[in-house]
């Protein structure tokens, strides 16, 4: 009859473990940003005080040739629709492009977005009506953060491309809205979810397919 000492078997049992651990998910690279280029479509259901509304969501990813001078990028573009009371409906889009921050292309920053191009415009304009007794200049004097352009960067981590917005508000704290969108076989899910100040604000999960074509 064979027999085992109690340290041979717990040595065994580590190094089970270690296998284990060393072949894991977590060891997985991470996917490249070509992986997300498509076209993804669905729906999600959400809680509001007068009930459960249902809103069409879309998002496209797309290479950018020449994002910065030489430096490829990718755009990404997402679209919510839902349906108003009186029967018509809400449409709205956000578009933004992002260049690799590092190397491995794993860390995104945002070049280019249709919020801040808004934001901006807006900012200008205000600034533009002001007399020019009352103007400021700015490079003698702290620029307010408040309704300023948010600021957005992107990371890859194994198959999911997260989406940070970070804004300032009028009280003077923060917001940050996270779009987690994970690749799947059939398309991605999506979680979002927007807080203030570490307040929860909302969180929406949905199933996006992949379009063909």
């Amino acid at each position: 009859m064979l027999s085992f000492r109690p340290m041979t078997i717990l040595r065994g049992v580590i190094l089970a473990l270690s296998v284990l651990l060393f072949a894991g998910p977590g060891y997985a690279a991470d996917a490249s940003v070509e992986a997300f280029y498509g076209v993804f479509q669905g729906e999600t259901t959400y809680l509001t005080a007068t009930g459960a509304k249902k809103r069409g969501i879309s998002v496209s990813f797309s290479p950018v040739a020449d994002a910065m001078p030489g430096v490829e990028g990718v755009e990404v573009s997402w679209t919510t629709l839902s349906k108003r009371p009186d029967g018509t409906f809400n449409s709205k889009t956000h578009d933004a492009v992002f260049v690799p921050a590092d190397p491995a292309e794993t860390i995104f920053v945002a070049v280019k977005s249709s919020g801040g191009v808004e934001d901006i415009s807006k900012l200008e304009k205000a600034q533009g009506d002001q007399k020019d007794d009352d103007k400021i200049d700015a490079s003698r004097s702290p620029k307010d953060p408040r309704g300023t352009a948010p600021y957005l960067w992107g990371r890859i981590q194994d198959n999911t491309f997260s989406i940070y917005v970070v804004v300032v508000t009028e009280d003077g704290g923060y917001e940050i809205q996270i779009y987690n969108r994970t690749l799947t076989e059939e398309g991605m899910t999506l979680v979002y979810s927007r807080n203030r100040a570490g307040e929860h604000l909302k969180l929406l999960e949905a199933f996006l397919k992949r379009k063909e074509g």
